[in-house]
């Protein structure tokens, strides 16, 4: 599990489906699993069976052998001194379907995505190694991050910028086509006229200042009753998560998120809850803020995928 200084400064869960997000954490690959982790995930009471367990491991150790050499990145602290004032920086990423690593980086960037203040003219592009720096944005106020880019599916990110320049870490993009086996693993087509949402809860870890992706936590989406979609979670202890979603689960589990497809367009609250508490300890960059519930305050465009809605669980 790494390390962080602050939790929003060094480790943010980021994901969507639409436009899916990675989990990021300090610039290092994490190493691939061993055949005795595998062997350990296998035997360990769980209620995933075995020959499931080695189907996501062999689908992991595929889309691995297919990763291309990435342009390397800048560092985050040098990205960041580029940034300054009323802005956002960060980086856009894409990986195969069928897995994400949640405690590693190794996503390669994408270049040529459109970064813009959404529909408006104040736009920049992503560089060979997928990151950005977006200027000039008004303060303190709500705003809307679209990515775009051909053949890859629309993500919007969510931020209340007050001065200081906002890290949106990493975002995970899928293409097309990607996209629309996810949703029919679920029994449903992407709607074009509305927009879906995927919230991840965030839990201190053992060691100082880490943190981990918790189990049994519920996400709800305010107001409608749309229906939360959760992921399989983590393949093996420690290692990259599925990106499967379990119709048949009612809560995370470790490593897992949830998943709301095909929502109306308009302005919403997540609630991430534990244990009948909610998890309102916000992160800048990862929706609006919170209202005085503790629900994180989003907003759903059509078309897009609204990413990264994230909050710390007690």
């Amino acid at each position: 599990m790494p390390r962080v200084g602050a939790v929003h400064r060094r480790w943010t869960a980021c994901l969507t489906i639409i436009a899916l997000v990675c989990a990021c954490a300090e610039d290092e690959a994490a190493p691939k699993p061993s055949n005795e982790a595998t062997k350990g995930a296998q035997t360990e009471g769980s209620s995933r069976d075995a020959s499931q367990i080695e189907g996501d491991a062999a689908a992991l150790r595929d889309a691995e052998e297919l990763q291309p050499q990435c342009a390397r990145p800048l560092a985050a602290g040098e990205l960041q001194n580029r940034a300054s004032g009323p802005s956002v920086f960060g980086m856009a990423v894409s990986a195969a379907l069928g897995s994400f690593d949640a405690t590693g980086d190794s996503a390669c960037g994408i270049e040529g995505v459109r970064v813009c203040l959404f529909e408006t003219e104040t736009c920049t592009y992503t560089d060979e190694a997928g990151q950005f720096v977006l200027s000039d944005l008004p303060d303190e106020t709500d705003i809307e991050i679209s990515f775009e880019k051909d053949d890859f599916a629309r993500s919007l990110r969510l931020a209340h910028l007050q001065g200081a320049p906002i890290d949106l870490r990493r975002l995970r993009m899928l293409r097309l086509s990607e996209r629309a086996t996810l949703f029919e693993s679920i029994d449903q087509r992407v709607d074009d006229e509305r927009g879906a949402v995927v919230a991840v809860p965030l839990a201190p870890g053992e060691a100082i200042g880490s943190v981990t992706i918790p189990a049994d936590v519920k996400i709800s989406l305010m107001p409608g009753d749309a229906r939360p979609y959760y992921s399989r979670g983590m393949i093996e202890p420690g290692g990259p998560a599925s990106d499967e979603l379990d119709p048949e689960l009612e809560a995370t589990r470790e490593g897992g998120w949830g998943f709301f497809a095909n929502v109306e367009p308009g302005d919403y609250t997540v609630r991430i809850e534990r244990e009948g508490v909610a998890c309102s300890t916000f992160f800048p960059g990862f929706g609006f803020g919170v209202d005085e519930l503790g629900h994180v305050r989003i907003r759903v465009r059509a078309g897009f995928g609204t990413a990264s809605i994230a909050a710390l669980c007690p």
